[in-house]
């Protein structure tokens, strides 16, 4: 697994126990993937879904949601401008039928995931990938691991690691380096080849349903 954000986080975790026996390995650049980044403090809309993963997956003595997290009833948005504040505004609530969202920043997200991350999945933090290979004649993929440095050319051979995997998540970004190696996919594009989207559509039910 490439990345050791939410996504890859939680990516870990189902594997590891939906495939007990398998040897997983969680790949990030930095070494501690929970730290506190200004540049991704993004705040995360953890709904029913997330938290009946939560609830299902996650150790029980671990922190609780509530205790890092804003709800969504509680959540409120403010436009500041000179001499002119708005008013806060809250967001609107598609289903008031489910349980109540919650929303938390990213590094208290991703702690919460990695308190409860088995000790069989191998941590791999402080590690770059530089290459990802498909191999056709096994089936499989490459991956080459480099510790992170400023410039390479004082990497020798012997600090590289190289893993072989039958299955590959890349959970690095929107700009992803996996995607851009296995497909072909510049990272600068607007729209890669290999994408998910999920959308909410009204049904014949005037419900909004998730795709």
């Amino acid at each position: 697994v490439i990345g050791a954000g939410p996504a890859g986080v939680a990516s870990a975790i189902s594997l590891s126990k939906a495939h007990p026996s398998s040897s997983i390995t969680l790949i990030d650049e930095s070494a501690d993937p929970a730290h506190y980044d200004p540049l991704r403090s993004y705040l995360y809309l953890v709904d029913f879904r997330g938290q009946t993963f939560i609830n299902k997956h996650l150790d029980s003595s671990a922190v609780k949601l509530d205790d890092i997290s804003v709800a969504q009833t509680d959540f409120v948005l403010q436009v500041l401008k000179t001499n002119s504040p708005k008013p806060p505004v809250s967001l609107p609530i598609i289903n008031t039928n489910q349980k109540t969202p919650f929303w938390v920043q990213r590094g208290h997200l991703v702690k919460l995931l990695s308190n409860s991350l088995p000790d069989s999945v191998t941590r791999c933090y402080g590690n770059k990938v530089s290459r990802c290979e498909y191999v056709a004649q096994s089936d499989s993929y490459v991956i080459t691991v480099s510790p992170v440095s400023d410039d390479f050319s004082f990497l020798h051979e012997n600090e590289m690691v190289k893993f072989e995997a039958d299955l590959v998540i890349a959970a690095d970004g929107i700009n992803s380096f996996i995607r851009e190696n296995l497909f072909d996919c510049s990272a600068d594009d607007n729209f890669p080849k290999i994408a998910c989207w999920k959308a909410a559509l009204q049904g014949a039910s005037n419900q909004f349903k998730f795709h």
